[in-house]
């Protein structure tokens, strides 16, 4: 009986010493476990601070793709009515142009009249100058007429003073009387050849000066019809330039509204990004009270293992 309970009491003293062991391996293990717990929660501890961090600079990026998305939009909107105002422009321009088209078509035509009365005047003077020239002549041939019959009547006087006949006195008398009316109308005929000759001039220089004002108005007529042809071309450029300008706009409402369209997607983005930060903050919250548990639990187990192995050392 001694010789068992010899032989249990060496069998109870190994298996203290191996619960002894035991409880030692634990404490260590333990004690690495709960010093881990501590370095885990650390870390998790940085891990939500830069989540929060993180959550920041999304919400400021997110505040940024809104006063973009506002600055966007007003830019949109300025360039749709710069591109109104642009295809205005042309519209107006294209009328013009039209405008100038047939002002173009009728220059031509005010120069060929202009010519034409230039000639017509031209010719016109040069009939006058003779037209004035036959009514000098003319009145210098009543001029002569009207001296000669004066001339007459006074010989005639001269006679009938000088003869003491009177048959013949009467007949002197009734040749004056007959002359003087032809006297009269030849000296009528030479007023009014000097007034068809005065008239005559002043219808010449008229004439003149019409034709001097028509030279004038054709060779103004050509340089307008010059200008125009300039203005014409330089015209067309502008519509052309329209053209284009209305062209590079459209593209650049296009851009715009493209521009837009990625930044409502990256906003969208940022938005889901900062939902998965928000539950990214929620777990590393958890995760970080889960791990004050389990640092807590190894310290007690920790303790509770030495208290254990100690025990073991005294039932030795």
């Amino acid at each position: 009986g001694l010789h068992s309970a010899k032989e249990g009491s060496g069998q109870l003293k190994q298996g203290a010493n191996a619960a002894k062991n035991g409880a030692a391996e634990i404490y260590k293990n333990l004690k690495v476990l709960a010093e881990k717990s501590l370095a885990f929660e650390n870390g998790l501890k940085s891990a939500s601070d830069g989540s929060e961090r993180l959550n920041g600079g999304l919400k400021q990026l997110n505040d940024g793709f809104v006063r973009m998305q506002e600055g966007q939009s007003q830019l949109l909107d300025g360039a749709k009515q710069a591109e109104d105002g642009t295809k205005q422009l042309s519209g107006g321009l294209k009328q013009s142009l039209a405008g100038m088209e047939q002002m173009k078509e009728k220059v031509p035509q005010l120069t060929n009249g202009a010519l034409q009365l230039k000639n017509g005047a031209s010719n016109l003077a040069s009939s006058l100058e003779q037209w004035k020239q036959g009514a000098e002549n003319t009145k210098a041939g009543a001029v002569q007429v009207s001296d000669g019959l004066q001339q007459i009547i006074a010989q005639l006087d001269a006679m009938i003073a000088q003869t003491a006949d009177a048959n013949e006195k009467a007949t002197l008398q009734t040749l004056k009387d007959r002359l003087l009316p032809l006297s009269e109308g030849s000296k009528q005929v030479v007023g009014g050849m000097a007034q068809l000759s005065d008239g005559a001039g002043a219808l010449k220089a008229g004439a003149n000066q019409l034709a001097s004002g028509a030279s004038q108005l054709y060779d103004g007529g050509l340089a307008l019809n010059q200008g125009i042809e300039q203005l014409f071309v330089g015209q067309q450029k502008l519509v052309a330039g329209a053209d284009a300008l209305v062209v590079g706009q459209g593209k650049i409402v296009q851009g715009l509204t493209t521009f837009g369209e990625k930044i409502t997607e990256a906003k969208t983005g940022v938005s889901q990004l900062a939902n998965g930060s928000d539950q990214l903050s929620s777990g590393l919250r958890q995760l970080a009270d889960g791990s004050t548990k389990l640092q807590n639990g190894a310290s007690q187990l920790a303790d509770g293992s030495g208290k254990l192995a100690s025990g073991m050392t005294q039932l030795e």
